[in-house]
């Protein structure tokens, strides 16, 4: 669902928008517009709004729209709704076990998973079967280097017929263990068939940056203007929250708006947002795949609030098939 144009002018940046291509490389002047997904479009989202201009479009991608791929609560949330975390990631790594239980890392990228290969001559060497004929000589230059560590009373010479005897082995038998006693040190072609665990840092700040992101623009875009204009520091206080961008990488930690609430709900291929604004409150519920809910409430005093009792503003966006019904934006006033 692509909103109408409402804006001149980016509701980020300010710049003037315009609908052809126009020169980034100076600070002034006109900005194409973009299409910018409101939710991100790496969690299905499919509402667009081209009143951003496409460089402040750009920007969201590398400040906090893929934290919600990261975050550990919307990939289970999507897993219960049937979604696998590799139908949300595209490339991710993992950790995955051999037959023998060794622990190995792995990378999922186009639709594979694919054993990464540890050739550090400080650590226990690791080598895809598949990848063998490329890493070969990778392999043998990591295994001298290690023999090398350890001082042994042999020449780089050698080193080197040792270490290409052990190689020649695994050429003859790749599906056997060969060790070295000479330089003490062997190897196994490595094949990992168990299931992938994704390992990946969640940064829960980032994911309520991209949130605040979703109630500015839902706030700054699909509120009648009368609210736009007597709330405006309201909408204001989420722009300001990202600009902080206040967390502490040392610990790990970041300022947060919303509570987060896991629902015992039926899940769904399906995210929800609720905004409901009043003369005395203003509240949003961002509930993602059924049972993955951020909340936030604040009491409001507007100096003059339009008429009225209030507006409830409801977002639907389901998604899954080619069949889904599209997105829909509904307002309604109390």
């Amino acid at each position: 669902m692509v909103l109408s144009n409402r804006k001149t002018s980016c509701i980020w940046c300010g710049k003037r928008l315009v609908n052809y291509a126009s020169s980034s490389k100076v600070n002034f002047g006109p900005r194409q517009r973009g299409e910018e997904h409101m939710i991100p479009r790496s969690v299905f989202g499919r509402i667009i709004t081209r009143d951003v201009c496409i460089s402040c479009n750009s920007m969201f991608g590398s400040i906090c729209d893929h934290a919600m791929l990261k975050d550990q609560r919307i990939n289970e949330a999507a897993n219960k709704a049937g979604i696998e975390f590799k139908d949300l990631n595209k490339k991710f790594e993992g950790k995955q076990k051999t037959d023998s239980g060794k622990e190995i890392r792995t990378l999922y990228k186009d639709g594979k998973f694919k054993p990464l290969p540890q050739l550090s001559p400080k650590q226990d060497l690791m080598i895809p079967a598949n990848d063998w004929p490329c890493l070969r000589s990778d392999t043998k230059k990591s295994l001298i280097a290690k023999v090398l560590l350890k001082n042994l009373p042999l020449t780089l010479k050698q080193i080197h017929a040792e270490v290409e005897m052990i190689l020649q082995a695994v050429d003859a038998e790749p599906s056997k263990r060969h060790f070295n006693k000479t330089i003490g040190e062997g190897f196994q072609l490595t094949e990992a068939k168990g299931p992938v665990v994704a390992t990946c840092e969640m940064l829960p700040w980032e994911t309520e940056w991209c949130l605040a992101k979703i109630v500015f623009e839902l706030s700054s875009l699909v509120w009648p203007e009368e609210y736009q204009i007597y709330f405006r520091n309201l909408i204001a206080l989420f722009r300001s929250f990202i600009e902080k961008q206040q967390y502490d990488a040392s610990t790990k930690t970041g300022t947060g708006i919303f509570t987060f609430t896991q629902l015992n709900a039926v899940p769904e291929k399906c995210h929800e947002i609720i905004g409901v604004i009043t003369p005395t409150k203003s509240e949003w519920q961002l509930t993602f795949f059924g049972t993955a809910r951020w909340h936030w409430k604040q009491i409001v005093k507007p100096i003059k609030a339009p008429p009225g009792n209030g507006y409830q503003l409801t977002i639907k966006n389901p998604f899954g098939s080619s069949s889904s019904p599209d997105a829909q934006v509904d307002s309604v006033s109390l």
